[in-house]
């Protein structure tokens, strides 16, 4: 298979990026499987590499492979927050996350009810059941933020995260615009440069929008309709804004970025795509 030196990917479904080359540096954010990472440098065992949302920073390259030039043709997404791959033998497997694109396999394996073979952007094969794959379809409604932001409920809190293995607050909005194709920038205070400016009064609100905290931001959160909202704080919840007292008072902006963020680029994780050649 054919690789292009200057983007690499993951082997596992998330790696830490720090503010410099070492393990004790501040991590500023994370690369996610099934993300094309751009190779900006290296520094011995090092890389600084960019990630889709255009997020610099150091990773180590023993989780790292180059990226093929050529994929795969996209068959789909994983549809639960964490799962299983199971490997040819039943004996062994690997972890998904949700969003992850799965890959048609080099060659076709043998039926098994109820299951479908796929392949992963870092070329690992196996099984899941056939309920776990979606297609890359037509969800492009505000509406599904909340359905996919009520399957995270629970998740914890994480400092730089932006996968189901934990998030921050800016990640977790991040992930769920990226899930139905729109690119939302990683921090809060340049999500907040994102989409027309609402009212900060509830009754000109709409699911979607996104509730800006102190200024400077320091939080973010979705709304849902209803009173109420999903955020990470502590861990992902959905609540009643008007019961959350550590919010009260400090709203400070309304964005609604469905109207103003671009549509995802030739991304393989996260651009709604028909199932093609990438």
């Amino acid at each position: 298979m054919k690789t292009d030196q200057r983007w690499c990917g993951l082997v596992t479904l998330v790696e830490p990026m720090r503010e410099e080359p070492r393990h004790t540096a501040a991590m500023v954010s994370e690369a996610r499987a099934g993300e094309r990472l751009e190779v900006l440098g290296r520094d011995g065992n090092w890389l600084r590499i960019r990630s889709e949302d255009g997020y610099c920073g150091w990773i180590h390259d023993w989780n790292c492979v180059p990226w093929p030039s050529h994929p795969g043709r996209v068959i789909g997404r994983y549809s639960r927050p964490l799962g299983t791959l199971w490997f040819s033998d039943h004996r062994s497997a690997g972890p998904l996350i949700l969003g992850l694109p799965l890959l048609e396999p080099e060659e076709e394996g043998p039926l098994r009810p109820g299951r479908c073979l796929v392949r992963t952007t870092w070329g690992t094969e196996g099984w899941i059941e056939d309920f776990e794959r979606m297609d890359f379809g037509t969800e492009t409604s505000p509406s599904e933020l909340r359905r996919y932001g009520q399957m995270l409920v629970g998740t914890p809190y994480r400092w730089g995260g932006r996968s189901p293995l934990g998030f921050d607050c800016s990640g977790f909005v991040q992930y769920l615009y990226a899930l139905l194709g729109r690119a939302l920038p990683r921090d809060s205070r340049d999500q907040l440069e994102v989409g027309p400016s609402i009212e900060t009064r509830a009754d000109q609100w709409k699911v979607g929008d996104l509730l800006f905290f102190s200024d400077p931001v320091d939080h973010v959160a979705l709304w849902v309709g209803g009173g109420r909202i999903l955020h990470c704080s502590g861990q992902v919840k959905e609540e009643e804004l008007g019961k959350n007292t550590l919010l009260s008072g400090r709203l400070c902006a309304v964005r609604r970025p469905w109207e103003g963020s671009p549509a995802l680029g030739p991304s393989l994780w996260a651009g709604i795509v028909a199932p093609t050649e990438v």
